[in-house]
């Protein structure tokens, strides 16, 4: 599905933005989350943007912020998988990805749904 965008009202492009409590990913994504956050702050190049598998995110007080890839690229469950992130976080982008946002908010605070597995952490 292509990624969805608005027009707002002051003329500027939206982009639609899931929220999502980080009950609903596995403690070994945030764990995988959290380690690139780490290993990317020593270096100045990547300390605002983290880049792992083929996700973009940054991390906020109270989780993260996922940036979806687009429908240009094809690789990216695959390349989830080798890094470690679980079926049930590949299952969850793909399906805000096909929803056509283009962000994931992953907070502690945020809404939970009946449909999503909860884990414990």
């Amino acid at each position: 599905m292509k990624l969805r965008e608005t027009r707002l009202p002051s003329g500027l492009t939206g982009y639609l933005v899931a929220d999502c409590s980080t009950a609903h990913i596995r403690k070994s994504d945030a764990d995988l989350l959290e380690a690139s956050e780490e290993a990317a702050s020593s270096t100045e190049l990547y300390s605002f943007h983290k880049q792992r598998c083929s996700l973009s995110f940054t991390s906020r007080e109270f989780g993260w912020l996922v940036s979806i890839p687009d429908e240009t690229y094809i690789r990216w469950k695959e390349l989830c998988r080798a890094d470690g992130f679980s079926e049930e976080f590949i299952r969850l982008i793909n399906d805000v990805r096909n929803d056509g946002c283009w962000f994931l908010m992953l907070d502690c605070d945020g809404e939970q749904y009946g449909h999503l597995p909860v884990f414990d952490w």
